[in-house]
């Protein structure tokens, strides 16, 4: 699966007659086909301010045997963006990407600096 946050699309509902508002969280925009190629907009998140940017999911390959109905694969990925730790409501993306996004840039910023005493840089537990 291919998770894109950063995107020009926007989604807009329409409250009263010619109002256009953000729309509530857990919009999914879908346009068919099934489980095995399944790719679909959704916005997790309330946002208050400013305009509201989707997140794209992309399934770009399914091997398993089972067909999972769409319905309760939308229900899983919104799920997700509630797991962050600490963290009262959704968030943009599911979150094992952002803990995997976190993880990658601790790791980065770590190595990078020159500080590192070389027998620490082969530790997990050093992060």
């Amino acid at each position: 699966m291919v998770v894109t946050k950063r995107l020009n699309d926007r989604f807009f509902e329409e409250a009263k007659l010619g109002e256009l508002t953000n729309p509530r969280n857990g919009l999914i925009v879908h346009s068919g086909g099934d489980c095995k190629d399944l790719d679909f907009f959704m916005v997790a998140q309330s946002v208050t301010q400013g305009t509201a940017t989707p997140t794209r999911y992309q399934v770009i390959l399914n091997e398993s045997e089972e067909v999972i109905d769409k319905e309760y694969f939308f229900k899983l990925t919104y799920f997700q963006t509630f797991n962050y730790y600490n963290w009262a409501g959704p968030v943009r993306v599911p979150a094992v990407c952002q803990y995997a996004h976190k993880l990658a840039y601790l790791v980065g910023e770590t190595y990078r600096k020159d500080s590192t005493h070389s027998n620490l840089t082969t530790n997990l537990h050093f992060l």
